[in-house]
């Protein structure tokens, strides 16, 4: 009887853990998933990417370093014009300074603007609930 539920016991755990790693919003992003691990951009140029809710892909990070202050504009342009993504940046240690969300009837475009000082400033793009679209982006500091 104790073999028996022990067997069971770790049955459950085993599928538990399974389904947790399905479920898991990031499974399939890649190194950009987290903020410690995110993708360099170059001020000025385009970098192409994707998120994909669905399949596991629902958070990429950006890092862009910052060598003057003034008003850094990122600019996205989404393959899917109707895709639900939130965009948002943060400073080095963390702190929130900007957010903007593209829904369906927004066209493919999306501008963020914010003051900018000297260090790292991250983005988080998110996809929404069943987003999949692939994207451009561009870091500008003026």
């Amino acid at each position: 009887m104790k073999t028996l539920l022990r067997s069971i016991g770790a049955l459950a755990a085993f599928l538990l853990a399974g389904l947790l790693v399905a479920c898991a919003p990031d499974r399939s992003s890649g190194p950009d998933a987290e903020r410690h691990t995110a993708t360099y951009l170059e001020n000025g140029k385009w970098v192409t990417d994707s998120v994909d809710q669905g399949a596991g892909d629902t958070t990429d990070w950006k890092v862009l370093v910052l060598e003057d202050t003034g008003f850094l504009t990122l600019e996205l342009v989404f393959d899917d014009p109707s895709a639900n993504v939130t965009v948002e940046l943060f400073d080095r240690f963390g702190k929130p300074m900007a957010r903007a969300t593209h829904r369906a009837g927004d066209g493919p475009q999306l501008k963020l603007t914010t003051d900018v000082g000297i260090g790292k400033v991250f983005a988080r793009i998110t996809a929404g609930k069943g987003t999949k679209t692939g994207y451009t982006i561009k870091a500008s500091v003026r």
